[in-house]
């Protein structure tokens, strides 16, 4: 029922909210379309997308394999990059 949805959706966010403090994980809000307010994303987010072109562009596939090239380039990414 919803009152049961409700009561189930505060349990759960009471629990990501003790994950993240656990974790020491800082949640920052922004507002909605507004990528201004999240520079380190959108830089990040263009290096990704910089990547898949790179390999794509390199392997001479067809762009049908973008998709499999953006979680090549995020699967390197993650394991390379150091902040």
């Amino acid at each position: 029922s919803k009152d049961e949805t409700a009561s189930v959706l505060k349990t759960f966010i009471i629990v990501i909210e003790n994950l993240l403090s656990l974790k020491g994980i800082k949640r920052e809000f922004s507002i909605p379309r507004t990528p201004q307010q999240n520079g380190i994303a959108e830089r990040k987010n263009r290096t990704l997308i910089e990547a898949a072109r790179t390999l794509l562009a390199d392997s001479l596939l067809p762009i049908p394999f973008w998709a499999e090239a953006v979680n090549t380039a995020c699967y390197v990414q993650n394991r390379v990059l150091v902040d």
